[in-house]
């Protein structure tokens, strides 16, 4: 960038090339971060990590978050020890054709808005703690269970 001079017209797409650039490493930083294989897992206050995350979605409309502990398998079908954690919210909702689509890398609904990253890392977290996901349509709902 230093060395083509402003009014050369290249100087705008090699800034266009450095911006994506950084942004696309950002995003793969961010992607291994959440990927790094957690070396000890130990007890969490869940509740309390949902409400310091509360916080971040404080913007507008409603997201019900509810928690559930499951100690003994025989009460569903989650494992003895395991936690629900259904989400709801009062969004528009997700159109039946792209439910098979919404944990895959890169698929958003969000155009320029969304990097399509939010649920697959979600579902990665889920997974790398034994857990798994479910979705149903309706009024917006995503469960995770671990």
């Amino acid at each position: 960038m230093k060395r083509i001079p402003e009014d050369d017209p290249n100087a705008k797409f090699l800034a266009i090339a450095m911006k994506e650039t950084e942004r696309m490493s950002r995003i793969l930083r961010q992607m291994l971060g959440f990927y790094r294989p957690a070396a000890d897992l130990m007890p969490t206050d869940l509740n309390a990590l949902i409400e310091e995350a509360e916080i971040l979605v404080a913007k507008g409309g409603l997201i019900t978050v509810t928690t559930e502990s499951h100690q003994d398998a025989a009460l569903g079908s989650l494992r003895a020890g395991a936690v629900r954690v259904q989400v709801a919210d009062t969004g528009p909702g997700i159109s039946e054709e792209y439910l098979p689509h919404l944990f895959e890398p890169f698929f958003s609904t969000k155009g320029e808005k969304g990097t399509g990253l939010g649920l697959w890392v979600s579902l990665g977290i889920a997974q790398s703690h034994g857990g798994r996901r479910r979705c149903a349509t309706g009024p917006a709902v995503a469960r995770s269970s671990a």
